[in-house]
């Protein structure tokens, strides 16, 4: 065996260090041009990489720091200090399936060299430089081998790589995923017309590449690769090799993208998440923004006003073509040398420049909902790949290398017909508007380094146990900004956000007492709450490995919990945050509750434990003993909103005025108001706080309303069923009531009738727990069967509702009556099934038959 010889090893390495050190020299003008448009037009970011006392971003938009964890945690995956399918760094103790997120690992792995000799956000904001200038190439690459001139490849690369949606936004550095675009085809292209297995092959590799990140990237280079499959076969269909080389390509595209789709198809709740999970209202679809580069300084307010688009219009920063670009495409259009060649890529952008139109058309402003444009189509296709585009300027990933090649066309075109010389001065000089055409100044996010004071001060807490926290205010935007501190301090906590954060990562902090006020942005504390209950999240949350609750009260709606607060002392205490330890709060009590607090425990426990076990909608009322008393019990519903009803704690002042105070509005509410309702449920204590005894329970309540029933008993907890004084009990007797269960959740508990006068008063008791509207009609018929009258009404979620329908214009006689419950929206006729003989019907049922 030959002695291993490392001169050897550097002999080989000659020719291509040499390749390299030529290709440089003869490119040269593109890494000079594209390396200083870079740092022009995102200046200053080039002074704040290498100044490593300040926290730098590039961006404010707050979804910049999900990209900030991402290079942390990616960091840890890589070196096998966590799992990449699951975290539970955030949702803390239960964690997050991160299947969902999108990892941009060519970011991840650029942030992790760049941490060998800076921070990390000077790291990130390095990186982003690096995908301009990496679109730059790659867009240069295939340019270069599709036309054979550098300049035009130059000016073509320039426009892809400075076009807005690549370079204007450094908060998603997934734009990273656009790289591989040109490549992909540069590969197919040439692997197809110089039959290269190995082009083919990695065509393929570049496709799976993208799967890893953006989800809408890949399944735009699918389309336009599948766009550009179809057209070489329009030519090639009878080659037996061109469909060898299309199913290699399918089988490595398919063996790559495992990687990122698999996380996807393993769970139907995430699947569902990204594929067609939305619906309803789409962004940035205006056309507007073809022709207005709306952040530029100088010609975007100038555009905004010629055109005159108006506040709220759905523009896109992202999605401007340039005046120059589109003149150049004219340009290759009239020329007929050019045009036929221009033609294939003219269609291919026009399909991504009409779907980033959406689902109708819209022109600054003003949207034509009779005009269908073909996204509207191809989100009904299952299984709604489409639909989950929402923010519709993501098509623009499709059309920006088109454009590219447009543009390059028209170059040839120019110097084909244009009478003066079109040399490296006047590519220069086009690319220098192209590039003051799409500028965008960056908004830069500068954090103060005291804003990490708190992390040094946990550090030292360390020494008296592990450290994870919880930070309030709860909300995807503050749970943003907490991934950024996450990204330094490495500390878990109990919220998160991902790409697309599932509900169900929110059952822990909906069971905890404590984490469920906080995250409804209400304050608890122990004053204000039910003591017991207060005291035993506490020591859950203690038992599951909590230390610390972070109160970062500048952050939005941190106002709305300080009082969560004003009996505990912080343990740390700066400009920016608030830091107790639980035993913090735990010590905010008092020893032992006074009669208010025992009035609102015992209240706020018998709505707790008894009034979600009657599955029916309806306001809930409470007699308090005085006003303090009432305002304990308001703060105590508005934290967790039993069984999601409205509660009504009605008290006397001193003056004997009464107060009813309602957990829905922070305003009190009038007699008058509270005789708007039809039934009420009362709640009472048959102990020491019977509603009887109050100084509020007085005759006006008894003369607007009148017992009926009693719905539940439990110990001393009563909860009995009060009607407006007008409305007979038999409304809500449901021993001979007609209860129909409809398919679409709706439920009718009855439906009962009494004629007063020439008017017909119909009481209706409903339940819709369904997401959706529905309304209802009351079909009146004479004995010949022709319909005489009709009443419309939207299904309320009230306990009960009464319908007064005049029937002075009806002839004497006999009537019958037919109910239909439909869907508001769509106006689609609901089945259903009636309750104990099983009737099944399909649209009306008889309710009623009466005698006038």
């Amino acid at each position: 065996m030959k002695p291993f010889c490392p001169i050897g090893v550097v002999n080989a390495w000659k020719p291509l260090t040499h390749r390299v050190y030529r290709a440089l020299i003869e490119h040269r003008h593109f890494f000079i041009v594209v390396t200083l448009l870079t740092l022009v037009t995102t200046f200053p970011a080039i002074i704040y990489i290498f100044k490593t006392d300040v926290y730098w971003l590039p961006s404010t938009a707050r979804d910049i720091y999900t990209h900030v964890w991402d290079a942390w945690y990616g960091q840890l995956v890589l070196t096998g200090q966590a799992d990449r399918p699951y975290t539970n760094l955030m949702f803390y103790p239960e964690g997050i399936d991160l299947g969902r997120h999108s990892y941009v690992l060519p970011n991840i792995l650029a942030v992790i060299v760049f941490q060998l000799f800076l921070p990390l956000s000077n790291s990130f904001s390095l990186a982003w430089l690096l995908i301009i200038i990496s679109s730059a190439l790659a867009a240069y690459i295939y340019l270069l081998w599709f036309f054979e001139d550098k300049w035009i490849a130059l000016f073509g690369a320039v426009v892809f790589a400075f076009s807005p949606h690549v370079a204007s936004e450094p908060h998603h550095p997934d734009v990273t995923y656009i790289v591989p675009i040109p490549l992909v085809l540069y590969c197919f292209h040439r692997g197809i017309r110089e039959q290269r297995t190995a082009l083919i092959i990695l065509a393929g590799v570049l496709t799976g590449l993208t799967s890893m990140g953006l989800r809408y990237t890949y399944a735009i280079v699918l389309v336009m690769l599948g766009l550009y499959v179809c057209a070489f076969a329009l030519v090639k269909w009878r080659q037996r090799r061109f469909w060898r080389d299309i199913a290699l390509l399918v089988l490595v595209g398919a063996v790559s993208s495992a990687w990122g789709v698999y996380p996807l198809l393993r769970s139907s709740e995430v699947s569902g998440s990204v594929l067609g999970s939305y619906g309803g209202r789409q962004y940035y679809t205006d056309a507007i923004s073809f022709l207005v580069n709306h952040r530029h300084p100088l010609f975007g307010p100038l555009l905004d006003g010629i055109f005159q688009t108006p506040e709220g219009a759905k523009t896109s920063a992202t999605s401007f073509l340039g005046y120059l670009p589109l003149l150049l495409v004219c340009i290759g259009l009239i020329n007929g040398s050019t045009r036929r060649l221009m033609l294939p890529w003219a269609l291919l952008g026009g399909v991504f420049l009409i779907l980033r139109l959406g689902p109708v058309l819209t022109i600054n402003g003003v949207a034509y909902p009779d005009i269908l444009l073909p996204k509207h189509f191809l989100d009904q296709v299952p299984p709604g790949l489409f639909r989950a585009f929402v923010a519709t300027d993501q098509f623009m990933a499709g059309a920006v290398l088109p454009l590219a090649i447009l543009t390059c066309f028209g170059l040839v075109a120019l110097r084909i017909r244009a009478p003066f010389p079109t040399g490296p001065a006047v590519i220069l000089a086009l690319v220098l508007i192209v590039a003051f055409e799409y500028y965008m100044p960056i908004r830069e996010h500068k954090v103060p380094q005291a804003s990490f004071d708190f992390i040094d001060w946990l550090k030292l807490e360390e020494e008296h146990g592990e450290i994870r926290l919880i930070n309030i205010p709860m909300g995807r935007t503050p749970s943003l900004v907490y991934k950024g501190h996450q990204a330094v301090s490495g500390y878990p906590h109990s919220e998160g956000a991902i790409s697309r954060t599932p509900e169900s990562a929110y059952d822990y902090i909906r069971a905890s007492y404590l984490l469920r006020a906080w995250l409804n942005l209400r304050p608890i504390n122990c004053e204000i709450s039910v003591r017991e209950f207060y005291l035993a999240d506490l020591a859950k949350l203690e038992a599951d490995g909590f230390s610390h609750v972070v109160f970062h009260r500048p952050l939005p709606h941190g106002y709305k919990i300080g009082e969560s607060f004003e009996y505990a002392r912080p343990s740390y205490e700066d400009q920016f945050v608030s830091i107790y330890r639980l035993e913090d709060l735990r010590e905010s009590c008092p020893a032992e509750p006074d009669a208010r607090q025992r009035f609102a425990e015992a209240y706020a426990k018998t709505l707790l434990n008894n009034l979600s076990q009657i599955n029916r909608h309806g306001i809930a009322v409470i007699f308090a003993p005085n006003i303090p008393a009432a305002d304990l019990l308001i703060h105590h519903t508005r934290s967790y909103q039993p069984a999601g009803r409205a509660v009504l704690v009605i008290a006397s002042d001193e003056q004997e005025n009464v107060i009813i105070q309602s957990s829905k509005s922070n305003e009190p509410e009038a007699i008058a108001d509270t005789a708007a309702h039809e039934a009420l449920w009362l709640v009472n204590l048959q102990g020491e706080f019977r509603a009887e005894r109050t100084p509020a329970f007085q005759d006006w309540f008894t003369e607007q309303f009148h017992f009926c029933k009693r719905f539940h008993e439990e110990a001393q907890a009563h909860i009995d069923l009060y009607l407006s004084a007008d409305i007979p009990c038999s409304a809500m007797d449901e021993s001979s009531a007609l209860e129909v269960q409809y398919d679409s959740g709706v439920r009718l508990h009855n439906i009962s009738h009494v004629a007063r006068d020439e008017m017909l008063h119909f009481y209706t008791a409903w339940t819709n727990n369904a997401p959706k509207h529905y309304s209802f009609s009351l079909q009146f018929f004479d004995e010949s069967g022709r319909k005489t009258l009709q009443y419309d009404s939207v299904i309320d979620r009230d306990l009960l509702s009464t319908h007064k329908i005049d029937a002075s214009s009806l002839p004497a006689g006999a009537y019958s009556v037919k109910l239909i419950v439909y869907d508001f929206e769509t106006q689609i006729s609901q089945g259903g099934l009636v309750a104990g003989g099983g009737q099944r019907f399909e649209r009306e049922l008889d309710v009623a038959r009466i005698e006038l």
